[in-house]
């Protein structure tokens, strides 16, 4: 198949005032809305893991629902009250901000009945541990 620039000519449009302002806009906030991204899909898999629906989360973060699908859409910019308050109606870690824990003078352990899953993202460790025994508190 030949690619036929006379035909993309005919068919291609300007973009938008609106769509260039979008394109900028997510040029210039790539860093935080990919970590967004891959946070909002660690939250959702913790939701079907745990069960959960974004109705239940919401009333554990004493949120709306309507806020905890901005959170799960992956374009919010999340301060550390929200991670806390994640964590909490989740019961697991989300970010860890030092992944050396000798650091602290602490050792690299994991409690019986906690199933950790870490990745990296810009050189932040997020982690998530789901806590079998406080997952289901409300």
């Amino acid at each position: 198949m030949n690619f036929d620039v006379r035909k993309l000519k005919e068919i291609a449009r300007q973009m938008t005032d609106e769509e260039r302002a979008e394109l900028e806009y997510r040029d210039k906030n790539r860093d935080w809305l990919e970590m967004s991204e891959k946070v909002a899909l660690k939250i959702r898999y913790t939701l079907r893991m745990l069960g959960l629906t974004q109705k239940e989360l919401a009333k554990r973060m004493h949120v709306s629902q309507a806020q905890v699908a901005k959170i799960l859409s992956g374009k919010e910019n999340l301060g550390l009250k929200t991670f806390a308050k994640l964590e909490k109606a989740l019961g697991i870690n989300l970010l860890a901000l030092d992944t050396d824990a000798s650091y602290f003078g602490e050792s690299d352990t994991v409690s019986a009945g906690v199933s950790p899953s870490n990745y990296s993202i810009h050189g932040y460790e997020i982690v998530t541990t789901v806590c079998t025994s406080c997952a289901n508190e409300p």
